[in-house]
C-alpha cells in the first residue's frame, strides 16, 4: 500500500523511496561492514529493519509516509542513532507524525518541505541542517566518441589511488570490491584515444533507481562527462531503472557546470535536521 502510493504520488522523493524499501540502509550497512572487516556482505536483513508508518484519512486516503530506523550497532561511524524520514503535504500531517516520535540521544530527521523545517525548529532542538538536492538524468545525445569499460580485479590498486580524490563515503576502492563480490555496484572507466578521462561509480538506490556514487573528471571536460553519463544512463535503462544523483548544497556550485551541460532535472530538495538530546 505504502510502496504503491510512493511510486505513484511521490516518485520525486527518491530518498524516501530508498529508505522505505530499506535499500539505503542496506547500502550503509555494507559500507560500514566492509570498512570494519574488509569483506563484502549481502546484508538483506537490513531491508526489514525500517519501521513504516502511513497516515490516512477516515476514507483510507493516504496523506503521508514516515520511515524510522535505529542503528546503534554503527554508533562509531555515523552521527545519528535514530533516523526518520517524513513526507506529508500538510502541516497537520507533520504534527501528527512528530507526536509519535521518540529519540535516544541523537537523531536525524529528513523532510522535503521548507515549511516543515521551520515547524520542526519549534518542536525539537535543531543543532544543524544539511540540505541536499536530488536530480534525475534524462535522455541526451552522445556528442563525443567514448570508449567504455567496467573496472575489474586488475584495477584494485588504481581504484585505491582514485579514492584519495573523493570523500571517504564515495570510495571507488570500496565500490569496486563490492562489485567484484557480485553486489549491484558498477565502476566505469571512460577513455578517448586510449587515455582514461572520466571515472564514474553507480549503485542500486531503490528497486527502480540507480545513483551516482562518485564522478571524477580528470580533464575537466564537461562535454566528455556529459557523453559518459549518457552511456551509463543507457545501461541503467536496460534494467528499467532511472539514474539519479544527490548533491549536498555545499557542493552544488562545484557540480553545477556538469549538471547544466548534461540533461539533469531537479527532483526534490531534502532537509536533514540534526538533533542532539545529550545534556
Amino acid at each position: 500500500m505504502g510502496l504503491n502510493y510512493l511510486t505513484k504520488n511521490n516518485s520525486n522523493y527518491v530518498h524516501l523511496l530508498s529508505c522505505y524499501e530499506g535499500i539505503s540502509f542496506r547500502n550503509l550497512a555494507r559500507f560500514i561492514k566492509f570498512d570494519r572487516t574488509g569483506k563484502a556482505f549481502k546484508l538483506d536483513n537490513y531491508l526489514a529493519k525500517p519501521k513504516r508508518y502511513i497516515l490516512t484519512t477516515n476514507s483510507k486516503t493516504i496523506k503521508g509516509i514516515m520511515v524510522t530506523i535505529s542503528l546503534p550497532e554503527f554508533y562509531q561511524e555515523i552521527e545519528f542513532e535514530d533516523y526518520i524520514i517524513i513526507a506529508t503535504k500538510s502541516i497537520e500531517g507533520f504534527k501528527i507524525f512528530s507526536e509519535h516520535l521518540s529519540f535516544t540521544k541523537k537523531a536525524e530527521v529528513v523532510v522535503f518541505n521548507r515549511n516543515h523545517v521551520d515547524l520542526a525548529k519549534d518542536i525539537f532542538p535543531v543543532r544543524k541542517i544539511h540540505q541536499w538536492s536530488a536530480f534525475i538524468l534524462n535522455n541526451q545525445k552522445i556528442s563525443y566518441p567514448v570508449d567504455t569499460r567496467i573496472m575489474n580485479k586488475n584495477d584494485i590498486t588504481f581504484a585505491k589511488s582514485l579514492s584519495k580524490k573523493v570523500p571517504e563515503e564515495s570510495s571507488p576502492f570500496r565500490l569496486l570490491k563490492l562489485q567484484l563480490n557480485g553486489l549491484p555496484y558498477r565502476n566505469y572507466i571512460f577513455s578517448s584515444d586510449n587515455n582514461p578521462r572520466v571515472f564514474i561509480g553507480v549503485s542500486q538506490y531503490s528497486s527502480r533507481v540507480y545513483q551516482i556514487n562518485y564522478l571524477i573528471n580528470s580533464f575537466e571536460d564537461n562535454e566528455f562527462v556529459s557523453s559518459a553519463l549518457s552511456i551509463i544512463n543507457r545501461f541503467i535503462k536496460t534494467y528499467k531503472c532511472k539514474l539519479i544523483c544527490r548533491i549536498r548544497k555545499s557542493e552544488l556550485s562545484f557540480y553545477e557546470p556538469i549538471i547544466n551541460k548534461s540533461n539533469f532535472e531537479k527532483l526534490s530538495e531534502e532537509y536533514h535536521l540534526h538533533y542532539d538530546f545529550i545534556n
